[in-house]
């Protein structure tokens, strides 16, 4: 089978199929819920775009005060999301194309780029690990990403957690090629992808210390200061002025410095005390009694990949660890190293309050593979 793999024809044929195939799955039974709503999340996010208005300049659309694709405009005081997500949705709702002029069809069309963006995750999967291990790893990889549980069920609604898994995704990918090629422009696009990511959803600083590890094994293998704080520069710079850029509503009308809203800091802080234990806010009452990192995990085996492909990301992630920390300071090494040091990141305590984060998995088909 492994031979039968060289072909010059299947090497083509194969990752466009398991593209292909990852689509399929998730654009299949797209209106599961023939325009009732059932997803509170989904729905919120329908009545958010509904409400928006295009801008009329590009003026109106960086100045907070004045857009009416800023949700604190449209009389929501809470909003916790990034407006991305909902602005990219509002342009093609605007477009002939998909004829979405009905409150109905915008959740249809956030379900479709929703699932657009998640085959652009199976294809990050597929090229990440191909840069890592080998194209066949990498089409193994990316074939178990496609069928893999919560992946296909996300690209079902129209949230933000695909968006936020593309663009993390997106952000390791130049993280290994930086690590890999030391050029200028990783770190530039590392930087676009990160602030996107931010604008997806603010939960993307959980991923900031796999940033700041990537940049630890550049500077390993560099053995140059000065160029790991050019390249940091480069990407903190991009990331801060992307995510202004994609996410208006965060930040007041200065465009420099960049001041955060104090709106938005206030959802922020509200949002921290309705996930404390204890708290009486009914959605996170479910939380009250979960164990961190045991919580996380079990819904990453059982709901994530699915309990026979869980189980075994999990066996392959630990023999990965200890065989890597045996020879961690080989150079071929680093960068599966740090590739299985991000699984265990992602389980940090810290998200604990949560079912699972969408942007794990990606990682955790590589070491099976």
């Amino acid at each position: 089978m492994l031979n039968f793999l060289d072909g010059n024809i299947i090497k083509k044929v194969i990752p466009v199929f398991i593209f292909l195939f990852a689509f399929a799955l998730r654009v299949y039974g797209i209106d599961w819920d023939q325009n009732q709503h059932l997803h509170p999340d989904e729905r919120f996010l329908t009545m958010t775009t509904d409400a928006m208005i295009w801008p009329e300049s590009l003026a109106e659309y960086l100045s907070p005060s004045i857009s009416k694709l800023n949700p604190y405009n449209l009389g929501t005081a809470f909003y916790v999301y990034g407006t991305l997500p909902t602005t990219i949705v509002k342009y093609f709702s605007r477009s002939e194309l998909f004829d979405v002029f009905q409150y109905n069809n915008i959740a249809l069309t956030g379900r479709l780029i929703s699932a657009i963006f998640d085959v652009g995750v199976v294809i990050l999967v597929y090229f990440i690990s191909k840069n890592i291990f080998n194209r066949k790893t990498a089409l193994l990889s990316a074939f178990l990403y496609s069928v893999s549980v919560l992946p296909i069920q996300l690209s079902h609604f129209f949230a933000v957690d695909t968006f936020l898994n593309f663009f993390l995704a997106l952000t390791f990918y130049f993280l290994i090629k930086l690590i890999s090629g030391n050029k200028y422009y990783f770190s530039i696009g590392l930087g676009l992808s990160y602030g996107a990511a931010l604008a997806c959803k603010i939960s993307a600083l959980y991923y900031l210390p796999v940033i700041l590890l990537g940049y630890f094994f550049y500077f390993l293998k560099s053995r140059s200061s000065l160029n790991t704080i050019y390249h940091i520069l480069f990407t903190v710079s991009f990331s801060v002025l992307t995510f202004r850029f994609l996410d208006p509503h965060v930040f007041t009308g200065n465009l420099f410095p960049p001041e955060i809203s104090p709106q938005f800091i206030k959802n922020i802080i509200e949002l921290q005390t309705m996930g404390v234990r204890g708290s009486t806010f009914p959605p996170a009452i479910q939380w009250h009694n979960i164990t961190p990192i045991i919580f996380p995990l079990k819904n990453i085996v059982l709901w994530g990949l699915g309990l026979p492909l869980g189980v075994l990301s999990v066996i392959a992630v630990i023999y990965k660890i200890v065989e890597l920390f045996i020879g961690l300071f080989k150079t071929n090494n680093l960068k599966s190293f740090y590739n299985n040091l991000i699984v265990i990141l992602s389980s940090h305590p810290t998200n604990s309050f949560h079912a699972l984060f969408p942007s794990d998995l990606p990682f955790l088909c590589h070491p099976l593979s």
